[in-house]
């Protein structure tokens, strides 16, 4: 999923399920800054405090870079970056490259949203928590069928790929323009090879996009997936909005006693067609700016929390930059990690890290 998804329906659904304004984009912030907390840079106060960045994403570029460029980095980003973030696995199967292989809504990710729900109830770092939760969550309504590490597994028959609604020849263009310029200055004639193999670069950026309907097969046939599958983006997403509010349901009442603001039925219509309008980034993020649904959302700037972080040296003790946002993100982001990766997953016989 784009920002339109992350930011605006965040907010849309965190504000509907009762949470207060500011609260909501808080959240909102945290579930889009996971895929914009880019950079592998901390800070140090001079009183020796240290705010300590988690990374948790790169872009295209910088993944087929990293992937190609250092074997040993490439295994570090997908096991700590890709997998736990934006490819949740999804424990079917039974060898470890099946188990990894993202499940929408599957019972691992609900597994980890629970335990998430309890621990941002009763830490600081709580809105941040439930916004990165969120985005993971999300992410298995997109990338599902598809893993965070190279697999043969990821491999898509480009023959059976088929878009309904848009050029699928225009979409696989652009993605093969940026491949061809990165193999020019970088790679070599490993760049497709390394994309097929690294989660849904097969399909370009297909399953992100909420108006799209599209079919494909995989080349490898694997347990717990039919090798054929066909898709209509703006119904998965619309169940993740059903899902994601019952979890904002359950905060808010936790949290704030709050009752619902807006009644799940009163926007699935609403729903439905900010999900199917709008193709380009802009035009859906225009939407959903205009709906009644995001009434107080607050302009999302990636780099208000990069900037954030830098101020963290210049405080008059680091003691008050854990108060915040950008710091309970860290604080957030390490957590999820290190439950995920080292408690979590090993409990299911799954050892990504």
């Amino acid at each position: 999923m784009q920002r339109d998804m992350h930011y605006f329906c965040t907010f849309a659904m965190a504000r509907a399920a009762g949470i207060p304004d500011a609260d909501a984009n808080a959240i909102a912030y945290a579930s889009q800054f996971v895929d914009d907390s880019t950079r592998y840079s901390s800070e140090a106060h001079r009183d020796g405090g240290l705010l300590f960045g988690i990374t948790t994403a790169h872009t295209l570029l910088e993944a087929l870079a990293r992937s190609t460029s250092d074997r040993v980095t490439k295994l570090e980003d997908q096991r700590k970056v890709w997998v736990p973030f934006h490819f949740f696995p999804g424990g079917a199967g039974d060898s470890f490259y099946e188990k990894i292989i993202c499940v929408k809504d599957g019972e691992l990710v609900n597994e980890m949203f629970k335990n998430n729900l309890s621990v941002a109830l009763a830490k600081d770092y709580g809105l941040e928590l439930l916004g990165i939760t969120a985005h993971v969550y999300a992410d298995t309504f997109s990338h599902y069928g598809f893993s965070g590490m190279s697999s043969l597994f990821n491999k898509v028959a480009q023959d059976s790929l088929h878009e309904e609604n848009t050029s699928t020849k225009g979409v696989r263009s652009t993605l093969f323009h940026a491949l061809n310029v990165v193999k020019d200055s970088v790679f070599g004639e490993s760049a497709e090879q390394a994309t097929a193999a690294l989660g849904h670069g097969p399909v370009a950026d297909l399953p992100d996009r909420p108006y799209a309907e599209w079919s494909f097969a995989y080349e490898e046939e694997c347990r717990g997936r039919d090798l054929q599958s066909s898709r209509k983006n703006h119904q998965t997403y619309l169940e993740y909005c059903e899902k994601i509010y019952g979890y904002f349901r359950q905060f808010a009442e936790s949290r704030y006693g709050a009752s619902c603001l807006i009644p799940f039925e009163e926007m699935r219509v609403e729903l439905g067609r900010l999900l199917k309008k709008g193709k380009e980034l802009d035009e859906r993020e225009a939407n959903w700016k205009t709906s009644a649904l995001t009434a107080g959302v607050a302009a999302y700037d990636p780099e208000e929390w990069e900037n954030d972080k830098k101020k963290f040296a210049h405080g008059i003790s680091s003691r008050d930059g854990i108060a915040t946002h950008v710091y309970r993100f860290h604080q957030a982001a390490a957590y999820h990690r290190y439950h995920v990766l080292k408690d979590m997953l090993p409990s299911h016989g799954i050892a990504v890290y």
